[in-house]
């Protein structure tokens, strides 16, 4: 696996950007497509020597995944005789995106994919999509950023509000209760949830949230005086803070022998390890824009025996998403090259997900950006997947 990486890095080093799909020069038909992906070359290597001897920093770890996945896509792709230049570029190489934004650049981009690490780091690219009006494809975490009015910028990694508006649709299919209890940390540190919840509730006839303030200090009994004995209980956790949700599903658990208890956490609850006895007897579910191993699960384990060839090890979320959306995009790009944004959500080059890109808007009649407005229920009992709901 270090091998794998580390060669992987001095490519990177030695060249500004990797060329992964390249087309004859003569051939003008041909689509161009960049990934831009943190690598941290400069943090990683000081005077063309690598600095961190025979480990990877985990700050590396998501760059190098995603371009893993980049790498096969574009094998793929290869094989399937896909017109397409595929070059990928250190986001954090100095001076590597104004060289890839130029008007003196041969190879300008039609389509730029990328990992984005903070709020400031989104708002550059976008904004750079914006000003050579190329869409830029955000694969990760922040979400929109504040960004407004740049119509270029495709968010997949859905917003809150998309999370918390889906789990608010699912509590209301699944219960027959017109109240629905969410509890929540008390001081109205997720005043945002609560906002969505109760605007999502307005659209929905006789149907209610109800709050319950927790203190970090709550009971059991705090909990359990809200359930219902005799009926399966369906009440969602409006909290960001997964560890303060994993204390929820402990109580629940606790009292699980006379509570039958379904809990909608949110997003952010996928990191906590819900194996655990404490957590037993408990049916947790939280929302995902991002599904593999169970859509296409042919595709998945094919990918997961390749890497493990090469690596020795299992691949991450973020070698599947850069798998899926380099095949899924690149592919769609090059059938559809001067239509592809009004084709972006065509399911033809679908691999394991759906994403249904959706414009925005500030009330404004402007667009401040198109959000993937999908996402999936991944349900598990004792911390084990079941399904997708």
């Amino acid at each position: 696996m270090r091998k794998k990486i580390l060669s992987a890095l001095f490519t990177f080093l030695l060249f500004s950007n990797v060329v992964l799909a390249k087309p004859n020069l003569s051939d003008t038909s041909a689509v161009k497509v960049a990934v831009l992906l943190p690598m941290h070359l400069d943090s990683l290597f000081k005077y063309g020597q690598y600095r961190y001897k025979n480990t990877i920093p985990k700050f590396a770890l998501p760059g190098l995944e995603f371009y893993s996945g980049v790498q096969m896509a574009v094998d793929a792709l290869n094989s399937e005789g896909v017109n397409a230049r595929v070059e990928v570029v250190d986001l954090y190489k100095f001076g590597a995106l104004n060289t890839l934004y130029s008007f003196s650049n041969p190879n300008m981009p039609n389509l730029v994919i990328g990992v984005v690490q903070n709020a400031p780091e989104l708002r550059q690219v976008s904004d750079k999509a914006k000003e050579f009006q190329i869409p830029f494809i955000s694969a990760s975490y922040p979400n929109d950023g504040g960004i407004t009015n740049n119509p270029f910028l495709y968010i997949t990694n859905s917003t809150l509000n998309v999370h918390v508006k889906s789990v608010a649709e699912k509590v209301k299919e699944n219960s027959n209760a017109k109240t629905v209890v969410v509890f929540v940390r008390n001081g109205n540190r997720d005043a945002r949830i609560q906002s969505f919840l109760d605007a999502a509730a307005k659209d929905m006839k006789k149907f209610e949230f109800k709050y319950v303030n927790l203190t970090d200090s709550f009971t059991v009994n705090s909990i359990s005086q809200h359930l219902d004995s005799t009926n399966v209980n369906y009440v969602v956790g409006g909290s960001l803070d997964s560890r303060f949700g994993a204390r929820i599903v402990k109580a629940l658990s606790s009292v699980s022998a006379s509570y039958t208890t379904r809990i909608f956490g949110m997003p952010t609850w996928d990191d906590q390890d819900f194996t655990k006895a404490e957590y037993k007897g408990v049916e947790v579910v939280y929302t995902t824009p991002f599904v593999s191993y169970t859509l296409n699960p042919q595709l998945y384990n094919t990918l997961n025996a390749e890497y493990k060839k090469v690596a020795n090890s299992r691949p991450s979320d973020m070698f599947f998403r850069g798998y899926e959306l380099t095949y899924r995009y690149v592919k769609n790009l090059a059938a559809n090259k001067e239509k592809f944004v009004n084709k972006i959500n065509e399911k033809d080059y679908k691999v394991f997900a759906d994403f249904n890109f959706q414009p925005v808007s500030n009330g404004e009649n402007k667009i401040d950006f198109y959000e993937n407005d999908k996402v999936y229920f991944i349900l598990k009992a004792d911390g084990v997947f079941k399904s997708i709901l």
